[in-house]
């Protein structure tokens, strides 16, 4: 088994959530997700609920998380959960990106705007199939 760190965020940074969680490697950060549920079940509420945007696209869009602990994206005002990996946007979707052991995984609460540009474009993109 490998172990990753998960992170649940505010809009501010504030930790929401935060255990180190076993999983199987190669695993993808969708998978990885769904161990954690599993793992912290008895001990914490975490659930979460993920949306299929696709492959088809230039640049594929894949899973995206859209809920977490019962806190909904909102596209109308801007909001979302922002994936984030060793701290980094991350450049693709939760079934795209494999943690590594000792990684860190993270989704923040986060508007539009606050980020990198290249992640703007790929939110922009994600947000666009939902209109």
């Amino acid at each position: 088994m490998a172990n990753a760190t998960l992170q649940i965020l505010d809009q501010n940074g504030g930790v929401l959530f935060q255990d180190a969680i076993a999983f199987i490697p190669n695993s993808n950060a969708q998978q990885f997700m769904e161990a954690a549920v599993n793992q912290v079940a008895n001990d914490q509420t975490l659930t979460f609920g993920a949306q299929y945007y696709g492959t088809f696209q230039a640049s594929p869009l894949g899973y995206f998380i859209n809920m977490i602990n019962g806190i909904y994206d909102a596209p109308n005002s801007g909001a979302y959960w922002e994936f984030l990996y060793n701290g980094e946007a991350a450049s693709a979707g939760i079934d795209a990106v494999f943690p590594a052991d000792g990684s860190a995984v993270a989704f923040q609460q986060t508007l539009y705007g606050a980020s990198s540009s290249a992640q703007l474009k790929i939110k922009h993109a994600f947000h666009q199939k939902r209109s």
